[in-house]
């Protein structure tokens, strides 16, 4: 873009390279081992870069995305409303790795998403969210102990 600008060229490519990320969202993977749509990152990827946040979020509601990207919107957003179930998204998925190491990943998601939390709305979403967790995932006994730990029920 910075390229298409310094030359002043009349193409959009912002555009052109926007709507042909949109034409791929829904196609599916070419090969069965990719695990998410590339379309989709890219355009979040995009998104986020130009702090087009709201559309991020629009984007990824309904589909797939990387992990690494979600985390980046969720911290990105400014409103703990519109991130807690982008964390709950990234826990729900680390503990169904079912791994120590990815539930312990899972509460680190939690105990940072907690210490944004200003007002009490927002504490007793999150209190909620926490019960939810709990009683999804209660046989996952080291995830339990473990969240019980970091947050006393």
């Amino acid at each position: 873009m910075a390229l298409a600008e310094e030359h002043g060229l009349a193409t959009d490519y912002r555009q052109r390279v926007h709507g042909w990320l949109a034409a791929r969202l829904d196609e599916a993977p070419k090969s069965r081992w990719t695990v998410v749509p590339q379309a989709v990152n890219s355009l979040l990827e995009i998104y986020l870069f130009e702090q087009r946040l709201a559309d991020a979020l629009a984007l990824c509601t309904d589909r797939p995305v990387a992990g690494g990207l979600l985390l980046n919107l969720a911290r990105a957003l400014n409103e703990p409303h519109d991130s807690l179930p982008l964390y709950l998204r990234l826990v729900r998925t680390l503990v169904h790795n079912t791994n120590n190491q990815s539930y312990r990943e899972g509460i680190a998601l939690l105990q940072e998403l907690h210490g944004t939390l200003a007002t009490t709305a927002h504490r007793q979403a999150f209190a909620q969210a926490l019960i939810e967790l709990r009683r999804e995932f209660k046989a996952k006994r080291n995830f339990i102990k473990w969240l019980n730990e970091a947050f006393a029920p």
